[in-house]
């Protein structure tokens, strides 16, 4: 491989010691989600911000089914797999998303 095309290929990945939130959708969202769960505790019993993180997570699933799904099977040449980048699911996020809300809101 040429030199140049090498270093063409790392700058295309910028790995870092943290996730963030413009990579990583699933990362955001958990974080709306723990807001939601301690705006819920008896401690803070805020409602309301409870009830903004949930319409914040709405709005994210929303956008999320309006988007095409990138591949995650690249082959290079053809029938000869190169890479498998393992997407998270739609029913793995809403999971995600409202599965730790929708049991603490219970208790």
């Amino acid at each position: 491989m040429p030199a140049d095309r090498a270093l063409h290929l790392v700058a295309a990945f910028d790995i870092g010691p943290a996730r963030t939130m413009q990579q990583d959708v699933e990362f955001g969202i958990i974080q709306i989600v723990d807001i939601a769960l301690r705006a819920m505790s008896p401690a803070v019993n805020d409602p309301s911000t409870a009830i903004s993180c949930v319409d914040q997570l709405s709005r994210i699933m929303i956008l999320w089914t309006s988007r095409i799904s990138p591949p995650s099977h690249y082959y290079v040449p053809p029938h000869v797999l190169r890479l498998f980048v393992p997407w998270i699911s739609f029913d793995g996020l809403l999971d995600t998303a409202f599965e730790q809300i929708r049991h603490y809101a219970v208790c």
